[in-house]
């Protein structure tokens, strides 16, 4: 049975003091590291913002003589409730990100990517679906963040469980729309979130961001090879750095040919090329049992029963997956599945990431999303909702 726990919080009122941030107390500044939300004025030094925490959300209360100030409905757009839920022995933690206007709401989960991943690497989107009027779901993978379990020990239908739990959670729930409860998953993601929606028909919209149509083996194959020859490898590296990986790969797989690995791995640990192949030294490392749990599983056979309509948003320049040959699959498949919406968009330049990198004399430094990434996925899901009033 699925447990919700509530938590409360705590509010710091902050005075700025005469403006010079060399003068604010200690106390203040871990007050500020601990927020994960701050509302600041005019008044307030940049530097005393400076102590915030890098993931929490900072808000302007615009407050400035004779200019227009931010309302305090723009202010206070959705609050933020603590959920723990349990899917078996495993406890999962996360925040429901709540409108404030008047219920019950339409309600995005946000299913967890690769590796440790938290709520927080799922805390952009959900604060922009939240202010739209969407409640958003975001919770941390098992074994990351406040979550018991291991995610090196759960199979994606495992994962796709907690998804399911997650579900359940939302459903029951008065000020959330049980007709109107979706998934949004990316990479990894995607994968559980389309095996979650195959199996429930609680499932009102599917957001695959960054799917691909190679089982995990293959995927990490590919990725290696594209990135070693996009790093100015010799074909000979790649090659050796593959060979290695099938071994490892295989061992996963089997249990067998072990000391014919490790004396592969022996040879290559001095090569430049190693790190790429991400290969263990002990037969015990957590990350051969991960591998066998999840190297068999194809993402075709899922999208072949997602019913729901689906938003698939793939980068074009994306190298772990062939990206034309995966917006055709996708698109038969979901047909076979009788899937009557969807829409399959191909980002041009994006990455895996859906990061389009800086062209050579461009205008800006770091990365960005791609053009349409934000937009396609928030004007796709209110035209799929019924907002509260």
């Amino acid at each position: 049975m699925d447990e919700v726990a509530k938590a409360s919080g705590k509010i710091y009122l902050i005075g700025a003091g005469p403006g010079d941030p060399k003068l604010l107390t200690i106390k203040a500044a871990e007050a500020i590291g601990a927020s994960d939300v701050i509302v600041y004025d005019y008044l307030v030094n940049p530097e005393v913002l400076a102590h915030s925490r890098r993931n929490a959300e900072v808000i302007d209360a615009g407050k400035r003589a004779g200019q227009p100030s931010t309302s305090q409905a723009h202010i206070v757009q959705y609050k933020q409730e603590e959920l723990r839920f349990s899917n078996a022995a495993v406890d999962i933690a996360g925040t429901l990100m709540l409108p404030t206007t008047k219920g019950p709401h339409p309600a995005v989960i946000f299913v967890p990517s690769s590796g440790v991943a938290t709520r927080d690497s799922s805390r952009f989107l959900a604060d922009l679906f939240a202010r739209r009027g969407i409640a958003a779901f975001i919770y941390d993978k098992r074994g990351a963040g406040g979550s018991t379990g291991d995610w090196l020990q759960a199979s994606f239908d495992d994962l796709a469980a907690d998804s399911l739990a997650a579900i359940r959670v939302l459903k029951n729930r008065k000020d959330i729309n049980p007709r109107q409860i979706g998934l949004r998953g990316q990479s990894q993601g995607a994968r559980v979130a389309a095996i979650t929606a195959s199996r429930s028909k609680d499932i009102a919209f599917v957001i695959l961001v960054a799917p691909g149509k190679l089982n995990p083996e293959q995927q990490e194959l590919r990725r290696v090879e594209y990135e070693m020859r996009r790093d100015g490898f010799s074909e000979g590296d790649i090659r050796e750095a593959l060979m290695l990986m099938r071994m490892k790969f295989r061992f996963a797989r089997t249990g067998n040919e072990w000391d014919e690995y490790k004396a592969a791995v022996e040879k290559a640990r001095d090569m430049k090329w190693f790190s790429y192949a991400l290969a263990p030294f002990s037969k015990d490392d957590p990350s051969f049992r991960f591998w066998r749990l999840v190297n068999d599983y194809e993402p075709v056979k899922a999208w072949e029963k997602v019913r729901p309509p689906v938003l698939a948003i793939l980068g074009e320049l994306d190298t772990n997956t062939p990206v034309s040959e995966t917006a055709a699959i996708m698109k038969e498949a979901l047909k076979q599945a009788g899937n009557k919406i969807f829409f399959i968009e191909v980002l041009p330049r994006a990455e895996h990431t859906l990061f389009v990198r800086q062209e050579k004399g461009g205008q800006w430094k770091w990365p960005r999303f791609a053009n349409g990434y934000v937009e396609w996925q928030n004007n796709w899901l209110l035209q799929r909702v019924t907002l509260g009033k």
